[in-house]
């Protein structure tokens, strides 16, 4: 196992980045939208050389604009959120590429678990403190094969929830072998497992008494 002692947490997901995300997604959908409609007026009303379609065209021209600007703005805000763990893990990666996590990849990964974790009933509060170990599954190949394949290099990560999000707290780089299963393991709280229990027995009741 190889990798670097990390002195600190890289953001992975993150409600206050999220929610500006979500503010500008909302802005560029509506942006396009309008764009849209002036992009599908009836020819019929245009004249190409009066007032109505300089004016047409300047709003097209403006609307592009701003849509361009929002898309911009969005690349910066993610560059800011990913840019520090996108680093981290290049150096992790080395040279391998076929098969390390990438920063995309981890982010799935800490979604996948914020959605079990809602699924299986725990709360906002008691998600703090969750861990996720995740290592992908080595390559698919039929016997003959994985008999003389090499092994691969892969991304071993470690991820915790805190209050605001996901963080990586651990990232090092392992060899997997063909046709290996993958490593997902989740480990929650006490206060966790019993919100889990608890959701998983909602449609249960004990026998009445006869």
């Amino acid at each position: 196992m190889e990798g670097l002692k990390m002195a600190k947490k890289f953001v992975v997901t993150s409600a206050k980045f999220l929610r500006k995300i979500r503010e500008i997604e909302e802005k560029e959908a509506a942006l396009e939208k309008r764009l849209l409609e002036i992009q599908n007026c009836r020819w019929a009303e245009i004249k190409f050389d009066d007032e109505k379609t300089c004016d047409e065209h300047s709003r097209r021209e403006a609307l592009e604009g701003e849509i361009v600007a929002i898309k911009v703005q969005k690349e910066e805000i993610e560059q800011t959120l990913l840019g520090p763990l996108r680093t981290h893990l290049s150096k992790v990666n080395g040279k391998a590429n076929a098969h390390v996590l990438r920063a995309n990849d981890i982010v799935e990964v800490a979604e996948q678990g914020e959605r079990i974790l809602e699924d299986r009933g725990v709360s906002k509060k008691n998600r703090i403190g969750t861990e996720i170990e995740f290592r992908r599954a080595g390559k698919k190949a039929n016997a003959t094969y994985a008999r003389k394949a090499g092994p691969q290099n892969t991304t071993f990560i470690r991820l915790v929830r805190v209050a605001d999000g996901w963080r990586l707290v651990e990232a090092v780089r392992q060899i997997v072998w063909c046709n290996q299963k993958e490593h997902r393991e989740y480990f929650v709280s006490s206060n966790a497992k019993d919100d889990i229990v608890r959701k998983a027995l909602d449609a249960f009741s004990l026998h009445r008494s006869v």
